[in-house]
């Protein structure tokens, strides 16, 4: 196992992301329906995508993602592929990210973080007490 270090701090989510354009050799093909991919993790430089389809890295894709309310378009680059038990795991680079989403996602990762942790305590505490 390989320890990662990461510039940005990253929070494990659980959401649906719509994938409606593919850039394949930089040819776009537009696709007849959107597709849905999960959202392992998010931070302000990328996402853990998993998906039972497969890509190869390199790939890009535009999409649509909505943090508190508001919608943020981006465009992603598959970096890094492993195969899962049911599927494939991409971590994917957000491209053209402006300085103020960035700031966004950060704001989120941070909000989810804490939430996350009372969560946790609050299972901990319930189960001391039992």
């Amino acid at each position: 196992m390989t320890i990662q270090r990461r510039l940005e701090k990253r929070i494990n989510v659980d959401f649906d992301l719509e994938v409606y354009e593919l850039i394949i050799s930089d040819k776009p093909l537009v696709l007849p329906n959107t597709l849905r991919m999960k959202v392992l993790n998010v931070s302000a430089s990328g996402i853990l995508l998993f998906s039972n389809l497969q890509f190869d890295v390199g790939v890009h894709f535009g999409t649509v993602l909505e943090f508190d309310n508001q919608k943020l378009f981006a465009a992603c680059v598959v970096v890094r592929k492993e195969r899962s038990n049911t599927g494939f795991n991409y971590g994917c680079a957000l491209l053209g990210v402006s300085e103020a989403d960035q700031s966004r996602i950060r704001q989120f990762v941070f909000k989810e973080e804490i939430q996350q942790r009372r969560r946790l305590k609050k299972e901990q505490d319930r189960t001391v007490a039992l």
